[in-house]
């Protein structure tokens, strides 16, 4: 496993996400984001960082992802993750 995956590094990186056309506005992509910050905080790692096309880009932002040079990078905190999955 990288270094980046065993807690040594502070950000995750997520390279691409998609959902096929049949299977959008169901929640598949969110849900799944959900299982990756859950992953990135078990690892010990702060930051999530993605790579997004301008369709994807909304979906991370209301995820609470902001843009940072040309990634999206989300900082997770205990509490945002909380409200995150309560919603």
């Amino acid at each position: 496993m990288p270094a980046i995956l065993r807690g040594k590094s502070p950000w995750f990186p997520v390279s691409s996400m998609y959902t096929k056309k049949p299977y959008r506005r169901r929640g598949i992509a969110k849900a799944l984001l959900g299982k990756i910050v859950a992953e990135a905080e078990a690892w010990g790692c702060g930051v999530v960082q993605i790579t997004a096309s301008d369709q994807g880009v909304p979906l991370y932002e209301n995820f609470g992802f902001r843009k940072n040079a040309n990634f999206l990078q989300l900082e997770i905190k205990e509490q945002d993750s909380i409200q995150r999955r309560e919603k």
